[in-house]
């Protein structure tokens, strides 16, 4: 089969037009957001958290090199981002939202590629120790992207890329041409996404083959398709011992981190588990062992779903460790509280109100949740409040539940309620904030897609988040 850089140019052309393939929305949103802005954080955690599967996927893969170097797990995207930086956050959550495709397309030969790329960057992150901390927070991503070229091409025509796949194992392996054709697909794609220099100098056919990094990437995926593809690679103890003289750690010590990485994937995607059975991995890393001379530990998943109560523990005491080393400033404090709230509770929507200098208005400061941002500038709440049980609120520090009626008074100069109309009885669960007596502002959220209400367990847990901003915020 013949393929060229017409090819090559017409699958580019098609995605500078036509976006970026799937979860195009997603991915562009993430790709135009400009650091410099001032709500950027913000919008940078609303997309993030908008869609559960990729707040999960960023904050395991946030861990995956955070915490090994302090030992502290990160609970929060806002957390992540604070203390990682806005930059590397967005292209964490870039790279996990095109991965996410495994997920959302029945394109099985794709969902295999992007499990064995997945098994690949969390082996070479077990064996590789990075030159600096900077390459230890890069590492992952450009290890998944190593096969950036197959990747795009089995979302572009899955038959094509089949076939090319067919004949290279009947062939023992690619042609000039065919690698050629790879390396041009997975630069272009590259220029086009704006992906980091250590992307692109690591990828297939491209990267600088002499590295200590490129070597290991190269080979823990070759290792990584022979268990996701079932290849029959005969030379897959001279691969081991490659790769063990390239990171400095011994075969026998790499074949159980193999296991590991086997569990650490299987934990990332339904899909995975769907595909990959656990007794055909077992079957075929235990033939890669023996081909070795060395045994393998057992894979077997261990992984566990947190419950709703784990996490908002988990999520409070995380704020609670953020607010006592002093080490956030107000604002970051309250994006970090505001998502406390949004995914401890949970709710589907909350909103950080603030009072005006006027102080006859409340207006949004931080919003989460779905079509929040499309409300910042018509959500305004007078203030005091019109109904005599929402002043009693404010009077007291009492959180209580409302509706979006009640919050809103008479007047609806901004359009909230015609832009949701039918929702204005929907339950609204209101925390105000009073520092030293002064009220500064309130948290406002809702389940406003199931119309679900509030239970005492809901207000206790609001109260004890608002209590904690109100800490923070005396003290600055």
């Amino acid at each position: 089969m013949r393929l060229d850089s017409n090819l090559s140019h017409k699958i580019l052309k098609k995605y500078k037009k036509e976006g970026l393939p799937c979860l195009s929305d997603t991915i562009n949103r993430l790709i135009t957001l400009d650091e410099k802005k001032e709500y950027s954080v913000e919008d940078l955690s609303n997309i993030i958290l908008e869609d559960i599967g990729l707040t999960g996927k960023v904050l395991r893969t946030v861990n995956s090199f955070f915490y090994r170097r302090t030992g502290k797990e990160v609970t929060t995207v806002t957390q992540a981002i604070v203390l990682l930086g806005f930059n590397t956050i967005r292209d964490i959550a870039l790279n996990m939202a095109v991965l996410d495709l495994a997920e959302r397309n029945n394109n099985t030969p794709l969902s295999s590629l992007l499990f064995s790329s997945f098994l690949a960057a969390h082996l070479v992150q077990y064996i590789y120790k990075p030159e600096n901390d900077l390459e230890g927070e890069s590492v992952f991503v450009a290890t998944l992207f190593y096969p950036l070229g197959r990747i795009i091409l089995a979302l572009f025509d899955e038959d094509l890329y089949q076939e090319i796949f067919k004949t290279a194992e009947n062939n023992q392996g690619f042609d000039n041409n065919v690698s050629q054709f790879l390396m041009e697909l997975g630069r272009g794609i590259c220029e086009l996404w704006g992906f980091p220099p250590l992307i692109k100098e690591n990828l297939e056919g491209f990267g600088k083959g002499s590295s200590r990094l490129f070597v290991t990437i190269k080979d823990s995926h070759e290792i990584s398709r022979v268990i996701s593809f079932k290849k029959d690679v005969k030379n897959i103890s001279d691969i081991l011992q490659n790769l063990s003289e390239v990171t400095g750690k011994n075969v026998r010590t790499i074949l159980p981190l193999i296991g590991k990485a086997i569990k650490k994937t299987l934990e990332f995607s339904p899909k995975f588990k769907d595909i990959f059975s656990q007794k055909s991995l077992n079957e075929t890393i235990k033939t890669i062992s023996n081909d070795a001379g060395h045994s393998i530990v057992s894979t077997k998943s261990s992984f566990k779903k947190d419950s709703v109560e784990d996490r908002y523990l988990n999520l409070l005491t995380q704020l609670t460790a953020s607010i006592t080393r002093q080490g956030l400033s107000l604002d970051q404090i309250y994006l970090f509280a505001t998502e406390v709230i949004f995914r401890g509770l949970p709710v589907d929507r909350v909103f950080l109100l603030l009072l005006r200098l006027n102080k006859k208005e409340l207006v949004p400061r931080y919003a989460i949740g779905k079509g929040t941002k499309a409300l910042r500038d018509k959500l305004v709440i007078p203030f005091p409040p019109k109904k005599s049980s929402l002043k009693i609120s404010f009077m007291e520090n009492m959180v209580m539940v409302s509706t979006w009626k009640e919050c809103l008074g008479h007047e609806d100069k901004q359009g909230f309620q015609r832009e949701f109309t039918g929702q204005s009885s929907v339950q609204v669960l209101m925390a105000p904030i009073i520092v030293s007596g002064k009220f500064i502002g309130c948290f406002l959220m809702d389940r406003f897609i199931e119309k679900k209400g509030f239970s005492q367990r809901d207000i206790l847990k609001a109260e004890a988040i608002r209590d904690l901003v109100v800490m923070a915020s005396s003290k600055k």
